[in-house]
C-alpha cells in the first residue's frame, strides 16, 4: 500500500516539550511538504510573521512553563499574526469549551492518526473551495 502524496501544506507545531514536537513532525512527515518544530511560542510567531508560499495549519500545545501564556491565548495571537488553516489544539488538560479561534482539540495522549486525518479532510475541503472559485 501506498502512502498519498504530501499535502501542499506547511505544519507548524509548536509544543513545549521539543521531543514531543519532533516525535509528532516524525510521524506527520510524509504527509506534509513542510513542517516546523518550536518549543517556545515566541519563535514560532517569529516565523509566522514572515508570509509562506504554502498554506500553514498549526498545532499547539497548551502549558509553556512559568510566566508564559497557554496555548489558548496563543491561539489567539497566531490566529491574528498570520493566515492559518486549522489550529488544533494538543493539550493533557482541555479547556472547558473550545475558543473560537481554535478549529479543534486533541486529548493527550495524541492520536497521531487522528490528527493526520483532521487537518488531511480539512486541506481536501479548502483545495476543492478553491478550485471551484
Amino acid at each position: 500500500m501506498t502512502s498519498p502524496a504530501p499535502l501542499r501544506r506547511r505544519l507548524v507545531i509548536v509544543q513545549r516539550h521539543a521531543a514531543v514536537g519532533r516525535a509528532l513532525a516524525r510521524f506527520l512527515n510524509a504527509s506534509f511538504a513542510q513542517i516546523e518544530v518550536f518549543a517556545c511560542p515566541r519563535r514560532a510567531a517569529e516565523l509566522l510573521a514572515t508570509p509562506s508560499t504554502l498554506p500553514t495549519d498549526l498545532v499547539c500545545g497548551m502549558d509553556f512553563g512559568d510566566g508564559e501564556a497557554p496555548g489558548t491565548v496563543w491561539a489567539e495571537r497566531f490566529r491574528k499574526q498570520a493566515k492559518i488553516g486549522r489550529l488544533v489544539l494538543a493539550t493533557g488538560r482541555p479547556p472547558v469549551s473550545c475558543p473560537p479561534t481554535v478549529d479543534a482539540i486533541f486529548e493527550k495522549p495524541l492520536d497521531p492518526y487522528a490528527l493526520r486525518d483532521f487537518l488531511a479532510s480539512a486541506a481536501v475541503l479548502e483545495e476543492r473551495k478553491l478550485g471551484a472559485a
